[in-house]
């Protein structure tokens, strides 16, 4: 998405459609690098539903849901992806946490074996 704010890339809406009954909000981003995306946005909830993008000549889809509140801000816990070649993937998160305090020394390098 950083290759957005390129000024080569074109922005535009596309015509509404339906997802899982839900009518969507596209929006359709072509750039100059070779990767075309569709974002999906559920009219309702104003979320984000699916990114579908082609790269390659392939054509890949990630579905978004079951979101949740988490210091104010909603995080899709299910991601689904379809990959061009057949692959799929599902995610799902069993918690977000927003600057979570961790322990400095898990970053320390390992002793030598």
């Amino acid at each position: 998405m950083l290759k957005a704010a390129d000024p080569a890339a074109k922005l535009t809406t596309a015509p509404d459609e339906t997802i899982d009954g839900k009518p969507q909000s596209v929006i359709k981003l072509r750039s100059p690098f070779g990767v075309d995306v569709a974002l999906y946005l559920d009219k309702k909830t104003k979320l984000l539903t699916r990114m579908a993008f082609t790269e390659g000549g392939g054509a890949n889809t990630d579905d978004f849901g079951d979101y949740k509140d988490v210091g104010g801000i909603k995080f899709a816990h299910k991601r689904n992806s379809q990959a061009a070649d057949g692959r799929s993937t599902k995610l799902d998160l069993k918690s977000v946490e927003i600057d979570p305090k961790y322990d400095q020394k898990m970053f320390d390098k390992p002793p030598a074996p």
